[in-house]
C-alpha cells in the first residue's frame, strides 16, 4: 500500500499490529510504570506522525521508519512524564517549607 494513495487510517489501521508488537518488544519500558494499553496508545500517536512524515524516496520501508518513531514517541513522552513529576514534586517541598 503506497503511502500517498491511501488515507492516513488506513494505512495507520494495516499497520497497528506494528505498535503492540513494537512495544512488546522493547524491555526498556518494562520498569516504566506505565500500563502497556498506554504505552501502545503512545505508540499509535508515533506511528501516525511516521505516517504523515514518511518520505517513499528516502529509500526506507514505512515499517522501519514507523518502529523508529513509535519508540521515539514513546521515550519522549515517558521523559516529559517524569519532568512533570519532578517538578510537581519540587514545588510541593517548597510550597510545604513556605507554609510552615
Amino acid at each position: 500500500m503506497h503511502a500517498k494513495a491511501a488515507t492516513t487510517q488506513e494505512i495507520t489501521e494495516s499497520h497497528k499490529n506494528l505498535t503492540s508488537v513494537r512495544v512488546h518488544n522493547l524491555k526498556k519500558f518494562d520498569n516504566t510504570g506505565e500500563d502497556m494499553e498506554d504505552l501502545i496508545s503512545i505508540g499509535t500517536i508515533g506511528l501516525i506522525k511516521a505516517i504523515e512524515s514518511y518520505r517513499p524516496n528516502k529509500g526506507t520501508q514505512l515499517a522501519t521508519f514507523a518502529a523508529r518513531c513509535i519508540e521515539n514517541e514513546i521515550l519522549i513522552t515517558i521523559v516529559l512524564l517524569l519532568i512533570m513529576v519532578y517538578i510537581y514534586e519540587v514545588t510541593s517541598m517548597y510550597v510545604a517549607f513556605f507554609m510552615k
